[in-house]
């Protein structure tokens, strides 16, 4: 992944799934925000919040037992 650092890994556990059994999309949306704040510290320390998520595509269901790999860039 060009110009991508890798920001976070997590394993899914059993207790972030939902009612089908898949990791519930908030824990996912949690990691996401996890991984942009640990790049943002990285470049300058500073306080941060998170702004706005303008678009998550979720293609297929993230399962337990899964690490789940969170790469950020700078733009």
């Amino acid at each position: 992944m060009d110009g991508h650092r890798l920001s976070l890994r997590i394993p899914m556990l059993p207790r972030d799934t939902n009612t089908l059994g898949h990791i519930f999309g908030g824990h996912i949306l949690s990691c996401i925000d996890l991984a942009a704040a640990e790049h943002a510290q990285s470049i300058a320390f500073k306080k941060y919040v998170t702004k706005i998520f303008r678009e998550v595509n979720f293609f297929s269901p993230v399962r337990v037992g899964d690490t789940a790999s969170f790469y950020t860039r700078t733009k």
